[in-house]
C-alpha cells in the first residue's frame, strides 16, 4: 500500500488514481511479494491456494488431496477452510456454506449434500440416511428443507386476442379470460351498481307477463261467457247474427281477438318488448274505441263525456300512469320526468281551468262545507287531483330517490275501476243485488277495465324503458 499524494489515504501502490479523491498518482510500485492488494491479500497468500503442479516444489499451503477415480468438483467456502478428507469414489461434488465450515462424511453415492449460510453442519439424526440418497438441501441455520418438486415444463404461450368492439358503448371480453364459475353472479363495482339500479333491465318482464296471461283469460271470459241469465244473451252472438257489420259488432270482434292475442303473447315465450306492443295496442285501442263509440252496447256520449276535459282525462291517466312507472324505475331517465309533467298536467289541467265561469277544484272544495252534499264521486275526483299533483311533484326529484312515483301509478290506474265498483257497491247496499247479480256482465266489465288500464300503463313503460336501454 501507498499513501496517495493529494488526501494522504492509504491506495494500491499499482493505482494511477486515488480511489478517494481522484487525484493523479506517480509512477506505479512494481508489487512486492509481501505486499497486499486492496482485499488484504498478499501474493504469498494467493499462491497458497492455488493448486500445485505434478512434480513442482510445495510453496506452502494445503497439501493436495487424492481424488478418486470419479471425483469431479470440490467447492470451499469463503476463505478456502478445506474440506473433509477421504471421500468416496463416486463422490461429485461437495458444497460448503459461507465460512467453508466442512461437513459430515458422507455416504457412498451421496452427490450433493447442502449446509446453510456459515456452513453450519448438519444436525444429529438429521443427515443422509440412504446410500443412494442424492441432495439434501438444508435452510437458513441448517434446518432440512422439504423435499423439492420437480418442475413442470412450460406450456407454449398462445398470443392474446385483442379486444372485439361490437358497439361503441359494449365492449366484448377476449377468449381466454378468466370466468366468473357457473351460478355465481358477477361482482360489480359500486359505481356500476348504482348504475344497474337508476337503469335497470326489464323490470316490468314477470309482472307484464302475468298481467296478460290473467287479463286475457278475463276478456275471453267476456266474449264468451253470459252477460246476461235472465234471459241468457252472449256477446259472440251479435258476430253470427243476421245484417251489415256495425258498431255494435265492434266491441265483441274486439274482445275476442284482443283476449285471445293476450293470453297468447302471455303464455309464448316472446321478447318483452313483444308483450309491450300488444299489450299496450290492447289496453290504448279499448279507451280509444270508449271515448269514440261509447260503452259496450254502443252510441251515447264517449266513456270519459263530451268536451275537451274527457280526452284530457282519458290521455292523462294513460300517459301520466305510463310516465310515473318509467320514473319509479329509470330515475336517472330525463322521459320519466316529461312524461309525468304531461300525463298529469293533462288531468291538473282538469280541474285548474274554469268551466262554466268557475275552477272545478275550487267547486269541489267548497262542497266540503256542506253546500249541496260531499258524495263518493267528488271524493274520489280530488283522490285523482291530490295524485296527479303529488305524482307530478315526485317526479321531479332528484334521481337518488324514486319518491313513491309508482304507489301515484297505480292509483291513476285504478282510478276508473275504483270508479265503477264504487257504483256497482252502492247498487247493492240500495237493494239491487239481485238485478246486478243477473248481469254477470256487469262484472265482466269491471275486470276488462282494469285490465284496459294496466295494460296499457303497463305497455306504454316497457316499450320506453327498452328504448331507454339501448
Amino acid at each position: 500500500m501507498k499513501k496517495c499524494t493529494n488526501c494522504a489515504k492509504d491506495i494500491p501502490d499499482t493505482a494511477f488514481h486515488c480511489v478517494f479523491c481522484g487525484a493523479k498518482q506517480g509512477q506505479p510500485q512494481a508489487a512486492g511479494p509481501a505486499q497486499k492488494t486492496i482485499m488484504g491479500y498478499a501474493a504469498a497468500d494467493l499462491q497458497k491456494l492455488l493448486p500445485q503442479q505434478p512434480g513442482a516444489p510445495q510453496q506452502g499451503g494445503y497439501p493436495p488431496q487424492p481424488a478418486g477415480a470419479d471425483q469431479r468438483t470440490m467447492m470451499v467456502g469463503a476463505g478456502g477452510q478445506p474440506m473433509p478428507q477421504g471421500g468416496p469414489a463416486d463422490q461429485r461434488t461437495m458444497m460448503a456454506g459461507v465460512g467453508g465450515a466442512p461437513l459430515p462424511g458422507q455416504p457412498n453415492a451421496q452427490r450433493t449434500v447442502m449446509a446453510g449460510p456459515g456452513g453450519a453442519p448438519f444436525p444429529p439424526g438429521m443427515g443422509p440416511q440412504a446410500d443412494q440418497q442424492r441432495t439434501m438441501m438444508a435452510g437458513a441455520g441448517g434446518v432440512p428443507m422439504q423435499p423439492m418438486q420437480p418442475m413442470q415444463p412450460m406450456q407454449p404461450m398462445h398470443p392474446q386476442q385483442p379486444m372485439q368492439v361490437a358497439s361503441p358503448h359494449v365492449m366484448q371480453q377476449p377468449q381466454g379470460y378468466a370466468q366468473a364459475p357457473a351460478g355465481q353472479r358477477p361482482q360489480y363495482l359500486a359505481s356500476q351498481s348504482a348504475a344497474r339500479d337508476m337503469a335497470p333491465s326489464e323490470p316490468w318482464a314477470g309482472s307484464l307477463r302475468l298481467m296478460m296471461i290473467l287479463f286475457g283469460i278475463g276478456l275471453l271470459l267476456t266474449f264468451a261467457g253470459p252477460l246476461t241469465l235472465d234471459p241468457m244473451t252472449f256477446m259472440w252472438k251479435s258476430l253470427v247474427g243476421g245484417g251489415g257489420f256495425d258498431s255494435s259488432k265492434i266491441w265483441p270482434l274486439f274482445f275476442g281477438v284482443g283476449g285471445l292475442i293476450t293470453l297468447l303473447f302471455g303464455l309464448l315465450p316472446v321478447p318483452t318488448s313483444a308483450r309491450g306492443v300488444v299489450a299496450a295496442l290492447v289496453g290504448i285501442g279499448a279507451i280509444v274505441l270508449g271515448a269514440t263509440i261509447g260503452g259496450v252496447s254502443g252510441g251515447g256520449a264517449g266513456a270519459f263525456g263530451g268536451g275537451w276535459q274527457g280526452y284530457a282525462l282519458m290521455a292523462g291517466l294513460v300517459l301520466g300512469a305510463a310516465g310515473l312507472l318509467v320514473r319509479s324505475k329509470y330515475r336517472a331517465s330525463a322521459l320519466g320526468r316529461i312524461l309525468p309533467i304531461i300525463g298529469c298536467g293533462a288531468i291538473l289541467a282538469v280541474f285548474l281551468v274554469p268551466a262554466g265561469g268557475t275552477i272545478p277544484l275550487i267547486g269541489l272544495v267548497k262542497m266540503l262545507g256542506g253546500g249541496g252534499g260531499l258524495g263518493f264521486q267528488h271524493i274520489w275526483m280530488l283522490v285523482l287531483f291530490v295524485a296527479a299533483a303529488l305524482g307530478l311533484i315526485m317526479s321531479l326529484l332528484p334521481s337518488s330517490t324514486s319518491g313513491g312515483t309508482g304507489l301515484f301509478a297505480w292509483i291513476l290506474i285504478l282510478w276508473v275501476f275504483g270508479g265503477l265498483l264504487a257504483g256497482i257497491v252502492a247498487g247493492i247496499v240500495d237493494g239491487n243485488a239481485a238485478a246486478i247479480l243477473k248481469q254477470p256482465g256487469t262484472l265482466y266489465i269491471l275486470i276488462d277495465t282494469l285490465a284496459f288500464s294496466a295494460l296499457a300503463a303497463y305497455g306504454l313503460a316497457t316499450l320506453f324503458g327498452k328504448s331507454l336501454e339501448a
